[in-house]
């Protein structure tokens, strides 16, 4: 299980957030770090300073910052990113759980994961 998962702006909706913390995964959400304005960018940069994968549903965003830093030699903690912007909540919950279980005990450095 990775040390904790950030959700960006487009990613904290409450339930799954609730489901997550249920199930002992340490969240915490750009609205609670007070990050909401801040670009994908920064928000990946807060995420890797704790040591946190973010989950994300802004897939060309974040592949492209993951290929730039990949480039650049910059490493991140690792990005969930959903395949689907709307995709429902129960589907999150549950390609979440599976990448999350998937992943569990391993380093998730770099990783870049779709889900």
């Amino acid at each position: 299980m990775p040390r904790g998962i950030y959700t960006d702006n487009d990613s904290g909706d409450d339930v799954v957030v609730h489901w997550l913390r249920a199930h002992g995964y340490d969240v915490t959400t750009s609205v609670e770090a007070g990050r909401t304005r801040a670009p994908d960018s920064e928000q990946l940069r807060y995420a890797t300073a704790h040591g946190w994968v973010i989950y994300t549903p802004n897939v060309a965003d974040y592949a492209r910052l993951h290929s730039e830093w990949m480039l650049s030699g910059e490493s991140h903690a690792g990005i969930l990113a959903r395949v689907y912007q709307q995709l429902d909540v129960g589907e999150q919950i549950r390609r979440l759980d599976r990448a999350l279980r998937e992943n569990e005990g391993l380093d998730m450095t770099n990783v870049f994961s779709y889900l």
